[in-house]
């Protein structure tokens, strides 16, 4: 029972997949073996289809390759201008994204997914542009060959005897909600390629001879083939399978090149098998050069994009370190590659693979054979040392030669055997700086120093005397061994030491965040402190509560407007950018997104003094200290956010007080001018010329008695002063109640009622629903053009009533439909004048919101506007 049960880790990996599939927009990829298959002509017929179905939808860039049947498809079809790039003197076509984020079509066809890049775009690569129109929900339709797969890469050259320089990564396929293969036969292809429909004149012979060979077009569909139809089984049966899975893999990698093709390999054992998978680099004191390091991260990033954990840590041992983290994420299978060749020192130590297998009994060990991987192993030197190998060498053969001077001074008081000791010493001195091929080099010198000019007889290699022979050969052994364990000592000790400083630096930066008085204050600090650790300048950009990028930095390279897009577009894509990345590569500066708590809450920007790229550690640090920004800047915006939110409730509280003090003094003054209004009309014969006056007299003071009621309303709800008491109701009775009190008007209007015969009774207040029913009918009077009639009408949906009421005056305009039900905003409608303050929609809503409705505005297909009530049953 307990093995049916899914892994809980692995079901989150499943969900998360499937949600980052479902965000955004949808990918669907026109699948084939090659070129000229028909893969854009397939994907124009469609548009061509979807566009007559009244889609919206663009063509951002479709190469025709001069095909005559192909540009025909694209009549009729919106296109956007590609824009021009500059470089090296010319000017280069690319992909316009900037201007399809902008008119956010519903479609948009984007040819050859694969493709590079000029320097100076935003992406290297046209996938991470397809990438981030995906992430602004625009569905995207493109083209790919089978031959620019990740994944696949290798396969392909060993077949084509081509390189491959333009790959997508995996998850782009993963990410894909449909691929639709293009098939033809190879026979059709090479027909085809012959008749100049898919490479002009010369072109075609070329490709005949290199990638277009019948062997080889056959081998690619049949990859084409099996990669579409694992893809259909890994969408049908993916959550299946994640459930039952137990298969996790872990692949160890290096900055060699070669552990590219081990990356690939793990990957497509990964798919196969549908296993999570982690790639794994341990730092084991190896100072790497600036391409060295450029190479790590070129490989890490691979992983990454082919779906892999990334993980990194420090160990002098590379088997412990892969242990111990098999056993932490539950490893089934470890993946390594078998080491070229045995080194001198290999010999002298337990082999690799023998200790992995050894000490994981648990765990299958893949080793791939030489040809797919090489170069796993590396050498390793104290972490603190920059020299070469060569020097570590000749500081060893120094140190035997001085070893050997001072035992020719000392061997008067110690003794040829005494001196031993010399050399035993120097070979522990020289473990502080020299590593263990120097230290074991150096124990077999001081030994043939000690023999050839120390122990009898002098100036040859024999020895005499068994126990001289005997105490050399102890010596070598434990000069050898003492050598390498002391040198294992003091790299682990200077790991150490490094691991500390880097938890002591995280210890200040806390300490820095926990005494901050200011977002400002921390800035300085924390910039202050990086730039003590890193070679460069930074600067720190938050945003304010408005959720905009402050650029109040000091940096001079903000000033450049390019820089200034790049930190907006890393603020508002939650993503790394800028100098050594792969996106907005020629940026001078290195920007980081600063995370709070599910946002972004600004920028950190890195501005190196020498272009050498960061290492993983010096990553993974910065991205700690950002982490801890982030927290401090989104808790130190939502004090702010409070403090200016308890300041506006306590001037609302201030304004309620006064209008409810405002209106309880006003009311009985207007009570004598009603009772004096009365009297005048008493008195006034009816063809007195004063009656109008009397009326409209009377007019104004019952306009002023609803904007009197409303601000009463407002302040008794808004202070609490108002008694609510729910009791059954006649709905349809209410609004006929309502609507007699608008029948005596100067400028009798027509309302259209539409009343059920039969409705059940609603617990509500009832005076004040007829508040809110008035304030509506109001509305619609003063906004529909006189004789136009107003509609109301009751019906009930599900477990809700409607009251609908609407008028076919000229509308709402978009721009001010989502402040229509603030307090005192007044819209300005074309050919409408209105002459309240402001607090008659919003009272409505107030009351519609306490008997747990909801008050919902739309503007009419026919023209005016239409209020809904909406009430529970």
């Amino acid at each position: 029972m307990d093995e049916e049960r899914p892994d809980p880790e692995v079901l989150l990996h499943a969900i998360m997949r499937e949600e980052r599939k479902n965000k955004g927009g949808r990918l669907k990829i026109f699948f084939g073996m090659s070129a000229g298959v028909g893969k854009t002509y397939t994907m124009l017929q469609q548009a061509q289809r979807l566009a007559k179905e009244g889609v919206d939808l663009v063509v951002g860039v479709i190469n025709t390759h001069g095909r005559k049947e192909t540009a025909e498809l694209l009549k009729d079809l919106k296109v956007i201008p590609q824009k021009w790039i500059k470089y090296k003197d010319s000017a280069f076509e690319e992909l316009d994204i900037d201007e399809i984020l902008r008119i956010k079509p519903q479609l948009v066809l984007i040819d050859e997914l694969a493709h590079t890049n000029v320097p100076g775009s935003r992406h290297p690569k046209r996938w991470q542009d397809v990438l981030e129109i995906l992430d602004s929900s625009i569905d995207v339709y493109t083209t790919l060959n089978v031959q620019h797969i990740e994944s696949r890469k290798e396969i392909v050259e060993n077949i084509t005897g081509i390189q491959i320089r333009e790959t997508v990564p995996d998850l782009v396929l993963e990410r894909a909600a449909g691929i639709e293969l293009v098939d033809i036969t190879p026979d059709e292809l090479l027909q085809r390629l012959q008749e100049g429909k898919v490479y002009l004149g010369e072109q075609s012979r070329i490709a005949m001879q290199n990638f277009f060979k019948e062997h080889s077009l056959v081998a690619l569909r049949e990859i084409a083939l099996r990669l579409t139809a694992e893809k259909i089984d890994h969408d049908l049966h993916g959550m299946h399978k994640e459930w039952r899975t137990r298969e996790r893999l872990m692949v160890a990698i290096s900055h060699s090149p070669h552990s590219q093709r081990l990356i690939r390999a793990t990957r497509r054992l990964a798919f196969e098998m549908d296993a999570l998978w982690i790639a794994v680099y341990v730092e084991m004191g190896v100072v790497l050069s600036n391409q060295d390091q450029a190479n790590l991260v070129k490989n890490l990033n691979l992983a990454r994009d082919l779906g892999a954990e990334v993980i990194t840590f420090a160990d002098i041992d590379l088997a412990s370190g892969l242990q111990r983290l098999a056993k932490q994420k539950n490893i089934s299978q470890i993946l390594i590659g078998r080491p070229s060749k045995r080194k001198i020192g290999d010999y002298f130590k337990r082999n690799f693979i023998d200790q992995l297998i050894q000490d994981n009994s648990n765990i299958d060990i893949v080793v791939l054979r030489q040809d797919i991987v090489s170069g796993l192993y590396l050498k390793t030197f104290p972490i603190r040392k920059k020299m070469s190998p060569l020097s570590d060498y000749g500081i060893a053969s120094l140190g035997t030669v001085i070893a050997t001077i001072l035992g020719y001074i000392a061997l008067p008081w110690l003794g040829y055997q005494g001196i031993g000791i010399v050399f035993m010493v120097n070979i522990l001195f020289l473990s502080f700086f020299v590593g263990r091929g120097p230290i074991f080099i150096a124990a077999i010198l001081n030994g043939l120093f000690w023999n050839f000019l120390f122990i009898p007889p002098l100036w040859n290699l024999k020895i005499d005397k068994m126990e001289d022979a005997g105490f050399l050969i102890i010596y070598l052994l434990v000069a050898v061994v003492m050598g390498v364990l002391s040198s294992r000592v003091i790299e682990k000790e200077r790991l150490l030491s490094i691991r500390e400083e880097n938890s002591e630096f995280l210890f200040e930066i806390e300490k820095e965040i926990a005494n901050a008085s200011s977002i400002q204050h921390l800035r300085i600090a924390i910039i202050n402190r990086l730039k003590k650790i890193f070679k460069g300048d930074f600067d720190i950009l938050v945003k304010n509560n408005d959720n905009q990028l402050v650029f109040d930095g000091s940096l001079p390279l903000m000033k450049d407007e390019k820089e200034r897009v790049v930190a907006l577009w890393v603020f508002k894509n939650d993503k790394i950018a800028g100098w050594s990345t792969d996106t907005l590569p020629y940026s001078a500066g290195l920007f980081f997104p600063i995370r709070g708590f599910g946002e972004t809450m600004g920028v950190l920007i890195f501005q190196p003094k020498y272009p050498r790229p960061l290492t993983i550690s010096e990553m993974n640090l910065i991205q700690t200290v950002n982490q801890q920004v982030g927290v401090y800047v989104q808790r130190a915006l939502a004090k702010e956010k409070a403090r200016s939110n308890e300041y506006i409730h306590e001037v609302e509280k201030a304004q309620d007080a006064i209008f409810h003090s405002f209106s309880y003094n006003i009311n009985i003054p207007l009570m004598l001018i009603s009772s004096n209004i009365e009297e005048l009309k008493m008195r006034v014969r009816d063809e007195d010329q004063n009656v109008d006056l009397i009326k409209q007299a009377e007019k104004n003071l019952n306009y002023l008695k609803e904007l009197l009621s409303n601000v009463l309303t407002m302040s008794k709800l808004s202070s609490g002063f108002m008694h609510f008491v729910k009791v059954k109701q006649d709905v349809r009775e209410l609004i006929e109640t309502v609507i007699e009190k608008f029948e005596n008007l100067p400028e009798q209007r027509a309302m259209h009622v539409t009343l059920p015969k039969h409705f059940p009774l609603i617990a509500l207040d009832r005076q004040l629903l007829m508040i809110a029913l008035n304030n509506l009918i109001i509305n619609a009077l003063e906004y529909s053009p006189y004789p136009k009639p107003i509609m109301i009408k009751l019906e009930a949906r599900d477990n809700e009533i409607v009251i609908s009421i609407l008028d076919e005056g000229p509308g709402i305009p978009s721009n001010i439909l989502p402040h229509i039900f603030d307090k005192f905003y007044q819209a300005e409608v074309p050919g409408a004048e209105s002459t309240g303050l402001g607090l008659g929609l919003a009272v409505t809503r107030a009351i519609v919101e306490i008997h747990q409705g909801k008050l919902e505005a739309y503007n009419r297909l026919t023209g005016g506007a239409e209020f809904l009530i909406i009430l529970p049953l």
